[in-house]
């Protein structure tokens, strides 16, 4: 790997942001346009990027101006190529990848995904791939970014993908702001999933979090700035394909959002966290990345920390089950607050209202009004903990339970609306309503998701509502011990849903790993 010493940093640092801001480098800092390395085809595209209409041109101010001036067009330019230092009116970003990156890198040109010597579909119709059977044109869009990237990492000395990256973040050669496009992320949560064994929740390019982000144009611009054009032109000619048969993970990862990691412990069904991560054999091609326990019961509550044994795979969630409303004191609410604050958790719940709750009066008393009174224990301590939610910006899970009137979710509506919270992230736990319901949840919280569990498979209803709902309004929870006997019944969950829809079971997982890394904020 190449010393410090034989290394220009200057030319190491980014002279260029994501919003085009033109060049504050002078000229002599990268190297002027060398065509002595670029074929024909090169030079005939060079030369329409730069009479190309996606530059950015002042109106014209008269019939007469020659717009079509190309030197003109030069000296009105403030913008300048890292790499070649050609004068541009504006869009970098889309020279760089025209110009200088392997026409299949960021997927904007058309992916050569059937061979590497042949074009093939689009990046769009590549992303429709995803899920199918084979995956084909995707596996080989991973092989060719794979072999371009150990290309770079030859270069300097690194064995591997993960040296290249730390060589990288070690000289800060990232953007200070940047992100992907949706087919950037796309593609890169492909290879993320079938050639890597950590997926992060989101994708970050300042600075790269994984492999698969150093992908972005800025960071290859910066990157290549330290190498004379003879190795851009390799670089962006280069089509050998990695063997990622050593890489490949056969691994379908999923995510439950909702359990009672505290019940499991509680009722025998494990002795140690690190149980519900191990499947049988008949799912070995399936992994449980994270799963969010929900501690609802105060007496519980100090047993998080010996329970998940800092497990990684465990997020936590603090709320006070709609039962308990009627025992709650002060020093109750203050402790939840604690408990929210900590960095472990994610979310605040399940609360909510549940107007199943039985009478525990030690004397006969009206039933209606027994009812009202617990109906208002559990409105007044629902407001409390949306304020605590609004205040420390916590997600909220709810939790809606009657005898199928959907009395109990009008109760919650109306307290999110008293408090104007409307725009807050909801997890609508569990969800047994009906179309009609989902739909007047999404006009009301636009943000709202609704949580699929085995009751899937029996209510029609929600078999409906299935059907009705997108893909990203849809997470997957197991509420076990109540409904599954362990995170492992997710498997079966997608599975259905991935039949109502008529879709396949690894696009349902990873859409609602997707959405739980979204709301949860992971």
């Amino acid at each position: 790997m190449y010393s410090d010493e034989e290394l220009d940093e200057s030319k190491f640092v980014p002279d260029y942001n994501e919003d085009l801001t033109p060049s504050q480098s002078s000229h002599d800092e990268v190297w002027s346009t060398n065509t002595s390395s670029l074929c024909s085809a090169d030079l005939m595209v060079l030369d329409e990027v730069r009479s190309s209409s996606d530059e950015v041109e002042a109106a014209a101010t008269s019939g007469n101006q020659a717009c079509d001036d190309r030197s003109a067009r030069q000296e009105r330019a403030s913008y300048h190529c890292p790499l070649c230092n050609i004068s541009l009116s504006g869009h970098v970003k889309r020279h760089v990848q025209r110009i200088h990156l392997p026409p299949f890198w960021s997927g904007v040109e058309d992916l050569p995904l059937r061979d590497a010597n042949q074009s093939g579909p689009g990046s769009s119709q590549a992303l429709s791939l995803v899920g199918q059977s084979e995956d084909h044109g995707l596996h080989t869009w991973c092989s060719l970014v794979h072999g371009s990237l150990r290309l770079l990492g030859d270069w300097v000395g690194a064995s591997t993908l993960e040296q290249l990256l730390d060589f990288i973040i070690e000289r800060r050669l990232y953007p200070t702001a940047g992100g992907f496009t949706d087919t950037e992320h796309g593609l890169m949560s492909f290879y993320a999933d079938n050639y890597s064994s950590h997926v992060p929740c989101r994708f970050e390019a300042s600075p790269p979090n994984h492999v698969i982000c150093l992908i972005h144009w800025q960071i290859i611009c910066t990157f290549l700035r330290q190498f004379p054009p003879e190795k851009h032109h390799a670089f962006r000619t280069w089509r050998q394909s990695c063997d990622l048969s050593a890489y490949s993970t056969s691994d379908v990862l999923f995510v439950d959002s909702h359990f009672h990691l505290d019940q499991l412990f509680a009722r025998g069904i494990i002795s140690d966290c690190s149980e519900i991560f191990s499947f049988p054999d008949s799912l070995r091609h399936f992994s449980l990345l994270y799963a969010v326990a929900n501690y609802v019961f105060p007496k519980h509550w100090p047993l998080w920390r010996s329970q998940t044994s800092s497990h990684q795979q465990i997020r936590l969630s603090f709320g006070i089950h709609p039962h308990l409303a009627g025992q709650v004191t002060p020093d109750i609410i203050s402790e939840l607050g604690r408990l929210v604050s900590l960095p472990e958790c994610v979310a605040i719940g399940e609360i909510g209202i549940d107007l199943t709750t039985t009478c525990n009066c030690p004397q006969p008393c009206s039933r209606s009004k027994c009812k009202g009174a617990v109906l208002q224990s559990q409105t007044e301590l629902l407001s409390e903990l949306l304020v605590l939610a609004r205040e420390t910006k916590k997600l909220v899970i709810f939790h809606c339970r009657d005898a199928g009137t959907g009395e109990a979710a009008r109760h919650v509506l109306l307290a999110i609306k008293m408090l104007d919270m409307e725009g807050h992230i909801f997890h609508r736990h569990c969800f047994t309503g009906s179309v009609g319901e989902a739909r007047d949840w999404m006009k009301r919280l636009p943000s709202v998701v609704f949580g699929i569990s085995t009751k899937v498979f029996l209510d029609r209803s929600i078999q409906d509502v299935v059907r009705f709902l997108s893909l990203d309004r849809i997470l997957l929870e197991t509420d076990s011990p109540y409904l599954a006997d362990g995170p492992k019944a997710i498997i079966n969950i997608a599975e259905e849903v991935a039949r109502l829809k008529g879709i396949s079971l690894r696009e349902v997982l990873h859409a609602s790993r997707r959405n739980a890394a979204r709301i949860y904020e992971l």
